[in-house]
């Protein structure tokens, strides 16, 4: 194999490498992206709040939580009360616990941004787990992290959108609340 063959054999093992590593990198960020356009979309409202009070019983066969959420901001919607119930499935009743692999739990005293579906008399997390982003404080400042991701050890790295967060990352919350808002352009 001459010269030439060997430039071109390593010109192309790059390239490959480049487009694979291009295509890596977006993969990610497209289903995030869609994922968080549909969240803020599909919400009646969305909330900064804090659970001041988780109490979980007995509905029939199912075990379900009852959170009252003290709220702190209102990013998008019409919630005017300072704090509003969700129910979700999933809680301790006793010595007895349900949990759901992609459900909903909302820590006592955890901050967090939940996209909500308002159900008359108590509101509901839209699309589960996927709509509770937890609110971590960092050497930066505070930062988002899905909830199913929230596993945060000491010495957070901060990320913008240009991918999907994992374990241990966080997004702005002032980016996140921004891009919220920029999806919800015409909703109130």
């Amino acid at each position: 194999m001459n010269r030439l063959q060997q430039n071109r054999r390593k010109s192309g093992f790059i390239i490959f490498h480049l487009i694979v590593g291009f295509l890596i990198v977006l993969a990610p960020t497209s289903g995030f992206a869609e994922s968080l356009n549909s969240l803020a979309e599909g919400a009646d409202a969305i909330v900064i709040s804090i659970p001041v009070q988780v109490t979980s019983y007995w509905e029939g066969k199912i075990i379900k939580t009852r959170a009252l959420l003290k709220i702190e901001q209102v990013v998008s919607g019409r919630i005017t009360d300072k704090e509003i119930p969700v129910i979700y499935e999933g809680g301790v009743v006793g010595s007895i616990g349900l949990k759901i692999s992609h459900g909903v739990h909302l820590p006592s005293g955890q901050k967090n941004i939940l996209f909500l579906s308002d159900k008359g008399n108590h509101y509901a997390v839209l699309d589960q787990i996927n709509g509770v982003f937890f609110i971590h404080d960092s050497p930066l400042g505070e930062v988002v992290v899905p909830a199913g991701e929230s596993l945060l050890s000491p010495g957070v790295s901060i990320k913008a959108l240009k991918r999907e967060p994992t374990a241990g990352e966080g997004i702005p919350l002032r980016t996140f609340i921004s891009r919220i808002r920029t999806i919800r352009r015409n909703k109130p």
